[in-house]
């Protein structure tokens, strides 16, 4: 009997431990656009909390983005990608 409530036991840490939620990176390069030449090089690294990998990569999707600023010829573009 004790070797089932041991069992048992096991079972569910490993199932409480196994659908927490995980850290994932998502990785951005940032290019500064400024009258059609490249003018600046950065990047951002960003913290995803998901329970998957599939999760955090729809997550980290939505560090993408492409900002014009108004009155200039200069665009910002974000390319992320998930990190291991």
């Amino acid at each position: 009997m004790k070797k089932i409530y041991s069992l048992a036991t096991v079972l569910i840490a490993l199932v409480i431990f196994s659908s927490c939620k995980k850290e994932y990176e998502c990785s951005c390069k940032i290019t500064y656009v400024v009258d059609g030449k490249v003018v600046n090089k950065a990047t951002s690294r960003n913290t995803i909390r998901a329970v998957n990998e599939e999760d955090a990569g729809r997550q980290c999707v939505y560090f993408e983005r492409e900002e014009n600023y108004a009155g200039q010829q200069a665009v910002a573009r974000y390319d992320c990608d998930l990190r291991y």
